[in-house]
């Protein structure tokens, strides 16, 4: 999104360079990229210099997005429902409240146009219609708004950065078309956010230039050739493995790369077996801040078995792992006496976690207890 608005208004140059305009500190653009989606919500703070796009932090929210906005919506709209229906909720039928879903949707739409429109809710027969209001909508919604709010001062703050020293505050995604998020940012801001792209399609407008700019970097024989645009990203949440405390016994989130890392990034980290005579390590890769594991989101998980009978407790097991600039993940662990190891590598590009994965780690976590990895 920041490549695609840098080129539309004229900020950079067909290198990807700054163009000669005023900025907060000469020579380099800083930019705030705020981008609520249907489903999630992230917001990236980036500094662009000459031929390089450096993300400096990035936050947001997985479980954060405009469908929370029609979810409210439909909360509204069922409850007036009830109350002229007792007993008959059409959120518990799932065509009606598909239904339903769409409706909000709609009003959402027309409420970032118009001050007033109307939903139609209709289950088992029976219709109502219910007025909705924009304040009334921003009321409903004045809390999903304050946690987006919230993020984006938490970015700033990482960054070390000023809103003086901000020189474009740029919209992604379609539910900025909302009025109350424009408003929002400009009262936390001082700044005017930038619309000068349509939010549905800055992204896909990005990855095109990004695209064109990588073919720039190989010349006519095919071979690289000297990088025009370098584009520095970080990973938004830390990368851990799940580990066992030497003195509580409980398990934790042993975090591998914390957040906001520049990638591409490697590493290694020792632990030791916990138990005589443990006939497997299980690794455990997690994604998240959180202490407790089962507050992060599942990346994957691998074995290495059967140990040797007779190994004794506080064998060393070393854990590589690498984190590159395409999202994709490896780690690797190794037992070093006597040898043996067992790795994952894991793609970013697709964080769905899917039902049959997640069974699966379930069952083998309901396994013995000495199914944990590492202390």
């Amino acid at each position: 999104a920041a490549l695609a608005y840098g080129y539309q208004e004229g900020l950079l140059d067909a290198g990807g360079r700054l163009a000669a305009r005023r900025t907060a500190r000469p020579g380099v653009l800083t930019v705030i990229v705020y981008d609520l989606g249907g489903g999630t919500f992230d917001v990236t703070a980036m500094q662009i210099r000459d031929g390089q796009f450096k993300t400096l932090v990035t936050e947001g929210d997985v479980r954060l997005g405009g469908r929370d906005w029609d979810r409210r919506i439909v909360d509204h709209a069922a409850t007036r429902h009830l109350a002229e229906h007792p007993g008959d909720d059409s959120r518990l039928d799932a065509e009606s409240l598909q239904a339903l879903y769409q409706a909000a949707e709609t009003a959402k739409r027309t409420l970032s146009e118009r001050t007033k429109t109307r939903i139609i809710s209709s289950h088992r027969g029976m219709r109502i219609s219910v007025d909705l209001t924009r304040p009334d909508y921003e009321e409903l919604t004045a809390d999903l708004l304050d946690r987006t709010r919230a993020t984006t001062q938490l970015v700033l703050e990482q960054a070390g950065l000023e809103w003086g020293e901000v020189d474009r505050l740029i919209l992604s995604g379609g539910s900025t078309r909302m009025p109350q998020v424009s408003r929002m940012l400009t009262e936390l801001s001082g700044l005017q956010p930038d619309r000068s792209l349509s939010p549905d399609e800055a992204v896909a407008h990005g990855a095109a230039l990004y695209h064109g700019i990588l073919l720039a970097e190989v010349d006519a024989a095919g071979s690289p050739a000297k990088p025009v645009t370098d584009v520095i990203n970080v990973n938004a949440h830390s990368l851990g493995v799940v580990a066992r405390h030497a003195a509580t016994s409980r398990l934790y989130n042993s975090i591998l790369i914390p957040r906001n890392t520049a990638l591409p990034h490697s590493g290694d980290q020792g632990y030791k077996t916990v138990t005589d005579g443990q006939k497997r390590v299980v690794i455990r890769v997690l994604e998240g801040e959180a202490i407790d594991p089962e507050d992060c989101m599942p990346l994957g998980v691998f074995v290495i078995e059967p140990l040797p009978p007779g190994l004794p407790k506080g064998s060393p097991i070393r854990v590589y792992y690498s984190y590159d600039r395409s999202g994709r993940i490896k780690v690797e662990a190794v037992l070093d006496v006597p040898l043996a190891r067992a790795q994952v590598q894991i793609s970013r590009r697709d964080s769905t976690v899917n039902r049959e994965f997640e069974d699966w780690v379930v069952n083998l976590l309901n396994q013995d207890d000495d199914r944990e990895p590492v202390s």
